[in-house]
């Protein structure tokens, strides 16, 4: 048998028993696998006798391709139908947490509504405590006392201010005075101050006094407003 490299044309005389049975190839049929000796590079010999050799033609197995094909297409369908579904159940979970939240607003809406003014009464009420809890009312600075003894009796002054620190025009209803001796009560009285109402960052002065006839000894005098 006569071969020829197609690359290089180089001839080759060879036995068609050293070639050995062809071997199949899907694209190329039957034949050979050669490499020219000259250039190296390796070529395709297609055998003509291939019905001498005893083997059948070279065929794909039609069948086997068809369920390989069929297998992939089927996983591929699957995994697309596990990732809708997937999708799907994401979707249903977030628009079932979405109607949820919907129709809990709706609710607190209608019964908002249908109690508008015990809510707004509630929230006025809340206001106004708050606001009286922080302001800063009516404060007594600038206390002083002094005790005289006129005729036997021992006479008690105190003087001091009354300050409205608010925004508000406030009313001071009186004082209560209680002298206190070794820690004991002698005596106390109450004292309305002129004029009662202060305007917001004013202060007025204040002077009340009262005998008794008992001696005040490390004596503590205590003045408070009255509500």
């Amino acid at each position: 048998m006569r071969i020829s490299c197609p690359y290089c044309d180089c001839h080759y005389d060879i036995h068609p028993d050293t070639l050995g049975n062809p071997i199949g190839s899907e694209k190329l049929g039957f034949g050979w696998w050669l490499r020219c000796y000259q250039c190296q590079k390796k070529f395709w010999l297609k055998s003509t006798t291939v019905i001498d050799t005893g083997f059948a033609p070279f065929k794909a197995d039609k069948v086997s391709t068809i369920s390989r094909l069929s297998k992939l297409s089927r996983h591929s369908k699957l995994g697309k139908f596990s990732r809708f579904r997937k999708k799907q159940r994401g979707k249903s979970g977030h628009n079932g947490i979405l109607y949820i939240l919907i129709i809990t607003l709706a609710t607190m809406g209608g019964v908002c509504y249908t109690h508008i003014d015990e809510i707004r009464e509630f929230f006025i009420t809340k206001v106004k405590h708050f606001t009286a809890s922080t302001i800063v009312g009516l404060q007594l600075t600038n206390i002083v006392y002094r005790i005289d003894k006129v005729d036997g009796q021992y006479r008690i002054s105190v003087i001091g201010n009354i300050v409205n620190n608010t925004q508000s025009v406030l009313q001071c209803n009186g004082l209560h005075i209680v002298v206190l001796s070794e820690n004991k009560e002698i005596t106390s009285w109450d004292f309305v101050p002129e004029p009662k109402s202060i305007i917001p960052g004013d202060k007025i002065a204040f002077s009340t006094e009262k005998n008794t006839v008992i001696e005040p000894k490390e004596p503590k005098i205590l003045v408070r407003i009255i509500n």
